[in-house]
Formats: C-alpha cells, sequence, structure tokens
C-alpha cells in the first residue's frame, strides 16, 4: 500500500511546487499601443516635466464618447498623467508648492476643468479622490487641425511663463504656468554663495551681474560684487561695482570705480567692452574706451591695433590706418604680416 501511495504524493508535490513556482514568474513586458511619452521645458529656473502615455484616435470618436464629458479623464492613458515643477509656481492665479501632481481633466462641450491632485502614482483615475485635490481650475477648448495621438507641448515660452497646451483629436486646451524667476534666482544665488566654503571672482560677479540687468536685489548685489572682487579684483566686477553704485545713486563712487575699472583693463577687456558700445551706436564711449589701451600699454601693438580696429568700426579710415601704422612699431614679425595686410585693404 505504501509503494502505491508514492507516486499519488509524488505528483502532489510536483503539481503543487509548480504552481507556487509560477507564483513568483517575472512577466513579460509587451509594447504598450499607448507610448510612454514626456516633455520638459525651462522656465527661467523652473523645470516643468509632462509624463504620460499616448492613445490614438483610431478612427474613434473621442470627446463626449470613448471620453465621456462630466467625467474625470486621466489625460492620457494608463498610469497617471503628471506634472512635475522644481520651484513653486502659479496656475490660474493660484500658488502650487513645488512637487509632481497626477493630471486629471474633467471636460464638458464648452468648459474643461483642469486638475492637479496630491496622486501621482495611480493607474489612471480609476482612484482618483477629489480630496486630494491642489488646486482646480476652468479652461475653454478650441478646435484644432487634426491630431492622431495625445500630445503635450509647450508654447509662448517667456522668461516668467509658458503655456502648456494638450492636443487630441480636433480639441486642444491651453493653461499658464508662470514662475516668479527673479525672486527664485536671488533665493538660488543666495542659497549657492552661502554654502560654499570659498568662491573664486566669477560666482559672486555672475549673481551681482543677473541682478544689476534685471533691476533686482540691489544692495544685495553690490556686496556679491565686493566679494568678487576681494577674491581677485578685476575690470569686469570693478566695473559692475561702477554701474551698480551709479543706479544706487551714488554717483560719484561710481565715476572713481569706473576709472579704476579701466586702469586695471586689458586691451582684450578693452576691445570686449567697446565693441558692446559700438553695438550701442555710442561711439565715442567706444573709442575712448580702446584709447585707454594706449594709455596703460604705450607699447603694445595690440593696443594700436584694437584703436585701428575701433575706428574701421565706425568707418573713419583714415585714422585707421594712422594707428595700424603706429602699431607696426611695436608688432613682431608675424604680427606685422597681419596689420600689413590690414593697411592694403584699407588703402585698395
Amino acid at each position: 500500500m505504501k509503494i502505491k501511495f508514492l507516486p499519488l504524493v509524488a505528483a502532489f508535490l510536483f503539481f503543487g511546487s509548480a504552481k507556487t513556482y509560477a507564483q513568483f514568474e517575472f512577466p513579460v513586458e509587451v509594447p504598450q499601443q499607448s507610448q510612454l511619452a514626456s516633455v520638459f521645458q525651462t522656465v527661467g529656473v523652473t523645470g516643468v516635466d509632462v509624463e504620460y502615455s499616448r492613445p490614438s484616435v483610431r478612427g474613434r470618436k473621442i470627446f463626449g464618447k470613448l471620453v465621456p464629458y462630466g467625467q474625470v479623464w486621466r489625460a492620457g492613458a494608463n498610469a497617471n498623467t503628471t506634472i512635475s515643477f522644481t520651484t513653486e509656481v502659479k496656475i490660474d492665479g493660484k500658488t502650487v508648492p513645488a512637487g509632481k501632481y497626477g493630471l486629471h481633466i474633467i471636460p464638458t462641450e464648452n468648459e474643461w476643468t483642469m486638475i492637479l491632485n496630491q496622486e501621482n502614482s495611480a493607474w489612471g483615475s480609476y482612484f482618483y479622490e477629489e480630496g486630494k485635490d491642489v488646486i482646480r481650475f476652468k479652461v475653454s477648448p478650441k478646435e484644432i487641425p487634426f491630431t492622431e495621438q495625445v500630445t503635450y507641448d509647450f508654447t509662448d515660452v517667456q522668461k516668467n511663463s509658458a503655456v502648456l497646451n494638450m492636443s487630441w483629436e480636433t480639441t486642444e486646451v491651453s493653461f499658464k504656468i508662470e514662475a516668479d524667476t527673479d525672486k527664485l534666482a536671488v533665493e538660488s544665488f543666495r542659497k549657492q554663495l552661502n554654502s560654499r566654503p570659498w568662491w573664486g571672482w566669477t560666482g559672486p560677479y555672475k549673481a551681482a551681474e543677473y541682478c544689476y540687468d534685471n533691476n533686482v536685489n540691489l544692495d544685495q548685489a553690490l556686496e556679491w560684487v565686493n566679494r568678487s572682487i576681494r577674491n581677485q579684483e578685476n575690470f569686469s566686477n570693478t566695473l559692475l561695482k561702477s554701474k551698480l553704485l551709479k543706479t544706487l545713486g551714488k554717483t560719484e563712487e561710481a565715476k572713481t570705480e569706473k576709472e579704476k575699472a579701466f586702469s586695471l583693463a586689458t586691451v582684450n577687456d578693452l576691445t570686449r567692452f567697446a565693441y558692446y558700445e559700438f553695438l550701442k551706436k555710442n561711439n565715442k564711449e567706444g573709442m575712448d574706451a580702446l584709447k585707454v589701451g594706449i594709455k596703460n600699454y604705450p607699447k603694445n601693438a595690440s593696443a594700436y591695433n584694437a584703436v585701428a580696429w575701433g575706428y574701421t568700426k565706425i568707418e573713419d579710415n583714415k585714422n585707421a590706418l594712422k594707428y595700424y601704422k603706429k602699431a607696426l612699431k611695436y608688432a613682431s614679425k608675424e604680427e606685422k604680416e597681419k596689420i600689413q595686410k590690414a593697411i592694403n585693404k584699407l588703402q585698395s
């Protein structure tokens, strides 16, 4: 009896083991009909990222039928469509903290409700809970040329805002995402400049330059440019200090710092400065700067060459020839060949 029973036991153990093994099988990944996509946009210092799956029309009627009016829709396919912000933003005049949110939509014939929800990892909208909404706002759909697959894209990208669009079939909805770039940039500068044990001159200089260019946080910008100067005084940071002082109404101090800046300037510094002055049609300012190079470096061929170049920019060939010829006096053999070519070109 025992011998006859053994095969039954063995068979039970075999099939029992096979069933247990199957429970731990790895699933086979197959291509999805609605494929995963993402779109990313920077608004100033704020990153905005949308991740979604892209269902296709495939000859079906979408809004009002496949996607019923008056019901919460996942704004794509498969798992939650999500939208992420690296900093605080504003949408529809309301503040949305940095973070990742599930994006849902309630479409109707004439007005759609956009929803950002705390849940960002659920499957579709099946587990949507209104109590977890972070923000709801209304948008108006508009008719567009046919679009086969759900598409998100950004348009009208500005320093402080961008418009996010969702298009499918012949319908598009859009909303603006706003970020206070200047405020966020200054906060970032403070954090960066206060969290390092040491900086060269460029870090605090760049922070101060941004503030000057955007007319924000000027008093602290002056502190930052002074920090840059303490680390390494040069033409760029000293000139920026002069500009900041002038903007802050400290005219005499600004004048003194500007004079110091030009005394520190290399020929390349002065040429770069003059180039931008010529672009602004400030020809006298540009030429005056180039002539400082001769004062600072009276036996330097490049200084005379730069002044000659400046005269060509303002179409004064007579003076350009005069200074090219002066440059020849101090030029090396290789430099003389280049200068002579410039002279020949002007004389031709």
